[in-house]
């Protein structure tokens, strides 16, 4: 009888360990990395106006991270400010950032979606467009967090939706094999490796902690999100503007 009795609490020792053991693995599979943002030289854009825009957005800068959320499937990248900064210190500082929402994509294909936070849109507003795959690697290497990076080039081409290229930028990735994973700020990767810094225009996001999340993943794809491509998505903002 005791045998039995000792046979059955080792038996639910086990399936208690296992339990623990299988739910921590699953929610597990999620890695968070955050970054800080630091302003880029502005003196090529300096005014009296920008001055005090991109001054009021180094000191926003301070109080606001970033956040990319993955694991083999998928990645969501949004950014959080401080209790100690203002709506519209943060509101700022995101206009500089050129950030308007969160962003989500899928390792089986180079859409990205941008879900848009904008005051007076349609409500789950999403901008679907394509991910920039056409980087040119370098040599070059640096260590960002202990990890060896290597450098990756390429450049934005921006359409507001005249089916013409009305802009570019160029933007430098430092990317870390040592992490499998196609992903970055932003939603640019396509890389072999995880984006630990972006150089993006008018700022730079620079990985300050990488750590497992136990956190179940942030975002659905869900039937109410209005999705629009890249091009009507500025055509509909232009009706917008010429409405005001």
């Amino acid at each position: 009888m005791k045998k039995n009795k000792s046979k059955n609490l080792i038996k639910i020792i086990v399936t208690c360990v296992f339990t623990f053991f299988s739910v921590s693995f699953l929610f597990s599979q999620n890695t968070k990395v955050t970054y800080r943002v630091t302003i880029n030289e502005y003196s090529n854009y300096s005014s009296t106006a920008t001055d005090d825009l991109f001054k009021a957005s180094e000191f926003a800068a301070n109080f606001t991270t970033f956040h990319l959320i993955y694991n083999n499937n998928e990645m969501f990248f949004f950014a959080k400010k401080m209790e100690n900064l203002s709506d519209e210190e943060f509101e700022n500082l995101l206009l500089i950032c050129d950030i308007n929402g969160s962003y989500y994509r899928q390792t089986k294909n180079d859409f990205l979606y941008r879900i848009v936070a904008e005051k007076n849109l349609i409500k789950n507003l999403t901008c679907k467009s394509k991910v920039i795959t056409n980087w040119k690697l370098s040599s070059e290497k640096k260590i960002i967090l202990g990890y060896e990076c290597e450098r990756a080039d390429s450049m934005v081409y921006i359409d507001y939706g005249n089916g013409e290229s009305n802009g570019t930028y160029k933007i430098t990735a430092w990317y870390c094999k040592d992490f499998k994973s196609i992903f970055g700020p932003k939603g640019f990767g396509n890389l072999n490796g995880l984006i630990l810094e972006l150089n993006q225009n008018l700022v730079t996001y620079t990985a300050t902690n990488i750590e497992e999340s136990f956190e179940e993943f942030p975002f659905k794809m869900t039937p109410d999100l209005k999705i629009i491509d890249e091009k009507d998505f500025f055509i509909y903002f232009q009706k917008l503007r010429n409405k005001d």
